[in-house]
């Protein structure tokens, strides 16, 4: 009975591992959507509408 028990917890924690991770972005997606970002604002002349995170969500301003 102790080891079905270690082994529930242990799924647990790897369940509760894997819904963190899809729910955090991945920094290097972060690191290259803020590039592309300055990268845009440089060769459109900073235009007030631009993407401003991992899941597409469009923000205006500059205030991202």
């Amino acid at each position: 009975m102790q080891v079905a028990d270690q082994e529930n917890e242990q799924r647990r924690r790897l369940e509760q591992a894997a819904l963190e991770a899809l729910n955090k972005p991945n920094e290097e997606v972060i690191k290259r959507n803020k590039l592309n970002q300055k990268k845009q604002q440089v060769s459109d002349g900073g235009a007030s509408e631009t993407v401003c995170n991992p899941l597409g969500q469009i923000h205006t301003g500059s205030n991202c």
